[in-house]
């Protein structure tokens, strides 16, 4: 019974992480993800029984079963301190999500405060809007991680009241005149390839934008080409679950945009 306690004591909390780094890895492929409510009970779990088998046999076993305990108490120990480091970089990732929220909300309000394209269409219950970035902390913060010159405009997606996941692919930007003439799309994968390799935050925006039902997301960069003229503008071509989707919209004074704000 001691030999299996001792065994146990550094093969449940290490079956337990390995099992969680599995689910994490082949989880991100299949898009799919436990929450930490779920995943982190498990881990504590898993330390516990393995802590209590180690403390049972150094009092009881012997001299091998005890070094296997003491094995099993480092095996916990480093799970823990694991356990630590993720939730630190847990807190940190969230920090930086709601500092880059309030930047956007900011980049946002200013833009609405200036005079620039603005656009916006439905499609299957959901809403989605386009906003000219041309100043803000959002565009500058955008302008440092590409290295190449475009003309940028935040897209949004609110799926909330959708019948449908949605996907938004913004590879293939299309730029539509009144007078039918269309500016060719800038190529999406050199500004992207432009960025840092090791930009994460960047290369995030290489994949189409996946929206789930009920949800909406707001931090879409569709770029276009640099001299892109919208003030003549009156429509842009996005691909919306496979199809394409006009976003109508047309070049507003800042006296129109303050109209436009609800009272």
């Amino acid at each position: 019974m001691l030999f299996v306690l001792a065994r146990a004591s550094w093969l449940v909390p290490a079956i337990a992480l390995a099992a969680l780094g599995a689910i994490d890895h082949f989880g991100e492929r299949l898009s799919f993800q436990l929450p930490a409510r779920i995943l982190l009970p498990v881990v504590l779990l898993a330390m516990t029984v393995g802590t209590a088998c180690a403390v049972i046999v150094l009092v009881r076993g012997g001299v091998l079963l005890r070094r296997q305990a003491r094995f099993g108490l480092g095996v916990n120990v480093t799970v823990g301190a694991m356990l630590a480091l993720a939730a630190l970089a847990g807190a940190r990732a969230r920090d930086r999500a709601e500092l880059e929220a309030n930047r956007l909300k900011q980049s946002t309000s200013e833009e609405m405060a200036r005079a620039g394209w603005l656009g916006s269409a439905q499609v299957a219950g959901a809403r989605l809007f386009a906003v000219e970035m041309n100043h803000g902390g959002l565009k500058e913060s955008v302008t440092k991680s590409f290295h190449q010159p475009f003309t940028l405009v935040l897209m949004g997606v609110d799926n909330r009241q959708g019948v449908d996941d949605l996907v938004l692919d913004l590879s293939q930007v299309q730029v539509l005149f009144p007078d039918g003439q269309a500016l060719q799309p800038l190529d999406r994968a050199q500004v992207i390839a432009s960025a840092a390799p090791n930009d994460a935050s960047a290369h995030a925006h290489a994949l189409p934008y996946r929206v789930p039902r009920s949800t909406s997301f707001d931090r879409a960069l569709a770029f276009l080409p640099f001299d892109a003229d919208l003030e003549r503008a009156s429509g842009l071509v996005v691909q919306v679950n496979g199809a394409p989707l006009v976003i109508r919209g047309r070049w507003l004074s800042a006296e129109e945009k303050r109209a436009m704000r609800p009272r």
